[in-house]
Formats: C-alpha cells, structure tokens, sequence
C-alpha cells in the first residue's frame, strides 16, 4: 500500500513510497525492473512501460494522450 511506483534508473531501481502528507520518499536498489516486476503481484501493479510500474490502487486518473497512450496522474 505504501509503494506508489517503481523507476528504472540505469542498472538500479528507485521506489517511490506514500508517506501521507509529508514529502514522498524513495530507496534505490540493486536490480533491474523485470527482476522487481517477477515478484510483484500482478493484482496490484502494472508495468506501464520500460521505465514504470505503477500501484493501481495509487492512480488518480487515466486519459488518452494527444499521441498514441494514455496520461497517467498518481494520487501524489
């Protein structure tokens, strides 16, 4: 529930936490998004693209983007 999402950084990943009002928080570690992925459940994240996965439950909104996708807004 505290993950909002999760960023590919080079040969690390960078964890994106909710920590209510205050300012966001975030951790690196030492391995590749398809490594975090495997081990999420597919319930309650999604692989947005090669660089993000994002926690359902933290979207705001969903809406078509003047090019081919879709815009994202996270809750934070």
């Amino acid at each position: 529930e505290q993950i909002l999402y999760f960023e590919s950084c080079k040969n690390h990943v960078r964890i994106f936490f909710n920590q209510g009002e205050v300012d966001n928080k975030s951790a690196f570690i030492k391995k590749s998004l398809t490594q975090v992925e495997e081990r999420l459940p597919t319930k309650f994240f999604f692989r947005a693209n090669r660089q993000y996965i994002v926690n359902l439950q933290a979207i705001s909104s969903i809406e078509e983007d003047i090019k081919d996708g879709y815009l994202v807004t996270m809750s934070n």
